[in-house]
């Protein structure tokens, strides 16, 4: 079966083609509102060029049975994202489909995926199945009490903290804080440590792996310090990032194959 695998994100879209066994990149768009509301017919038009069977789409929203109740990251309201696909297709979390892409290349059995870039996210693999619905919104937890406002309407979600538009409304050039070091003194780092430690806690993973577009800046031995210092001895799961800066649509194209829609 061939699939194709669209990726939308607050600042991207992304789509890989998926052969069964290889996959290939196909191209990038921005993620901006025009492309959002009208990806159908950029879709429909690589179905019919690329002969795709079915399509998976990873977004950056909170999805529950195929709907999506929230988006805060993405420039379109969740009511006006609609899709009619010429072929059978699928709608989830894009760090669920992080998670999928992880397990496909064999990082464990358990395993939590973080994606840093405009949002945090968290796809979670427990025992090779991948957790649907609205969970592992970790960017979306209280951590502070700071009454920092969130994209979401909440107030101190770490995303306040620590998101690829927090640190930029803060810094500025978010490049140039990874490399001054700034990011790793503020206090959104501790927390999204000490936020990864509980994720660890929670479901004792293989591996936690990181990913997304701040990720290639990220220094992960400090990373790791950090949050092994929240963590008692008992833990000591592998924790690293990935450079396929593809893996969340290579994850979307894999969902026809994962929930059988052939």
């Amino acid at each position: 079966m061939k699939t194709l695998g669209i990726d939308i994100g607050g600042t991207k879209i992304d789509i890989v083609e998926y052969t069964g066994r290889d996959f290939r990149f196909v191209r990038r768009m921005p993620a901006v509102k025009d492309t959002i509301l009208n990806i159908d017919e950029e879709i429909n038009h690589l179905v019919e060029k690329l002969n795709a069977d079915a399509v998976g789409i990873g977004l950056a929203g909170w999805i529950r049975d195929g709907k999506i109740l929230k988006s805060p990251n993405i420039p379109v309201e969740p009511d006006r994202i609609g899709f009619s696909i010429d072929v059978p297709f699928m709608v989830e979390n894009d760090a669920a489909c992080f998670a999928i892409g992880l397990y496909h290349k064999m990082y464990g059995e358990r395993i939590a995926g973080i994606t840093l870039g405009t949002g945090i996210g968290c796809g979670l693999v427990i025992d090779g199945k991948v957790l649907k619905g609205i969970t592992g919104e970790i960017g979306h937890t209280v951590v502070g009490d700071s009454g920092l406002r969130c994209v979401c309407g909440g107030s101190d979600h770490l995303e306040c903290y620590f998101s690829g538009w927090a640190l930029e409304k803060k810094y500025g050039d978010v490049r140039k804080a990874f490399e001054t070091g700034d990011v790793y003194r503020d206090r959104g780092f501790e927390l999204l440590a000490r936020s990864i430690a509980s994720i660890i806690m929670l479901i004792d993973p293989d591996s936690v792996v990181v990913g997304g577009g701040m990720a290639n800046s990220l220094n992960m031995q400090i990373l790791r310090d950090s949050v092994f210092r929240y963590l008692p001895d008992e833990f000591s799961p592998r924790i690293e990032k990935t450079d396929d800066r593809h893996l969340p649509a290579k994850g979307a194209a894999l969902l026809p194959e994962v929930y059988d829609l052939g």
